[in-house]
């Protein structure tokens, strides 16, 4: 099973960055509707041309935290 969670921002943002947002994006976006049994992939918008790996850290946290590391 496969399944697509596309990431929804502003129009004008284009650059992804910090913990906290990557958290914050995660709870209010994701933790919802994921599904932890299915193949996942993240669609992000087309204007963000950079993500910081601090956002990728705080994004994922708890995920890794569901399903190990």
């Amino acid at each position: 099973m496969e399944q697509t969670i596309k990431l929804v921002f502003k129009n004008d943002l284009t650059k992804l960055a910090g913990n906290a947002f990557g958290k914050n994006t995660y709870e209010t976006q994701v933790k919802d509707v994921i599904d932890f049994n299915a193949s996942i992939t993240f669609e992000i918008p087309a204007q963000i041309d950079r993500i910081a790996s601090s956002f990728v850290q705080g994004f994922f946290d708890e995920i890794v935290k569901e399903i190990g590391d």
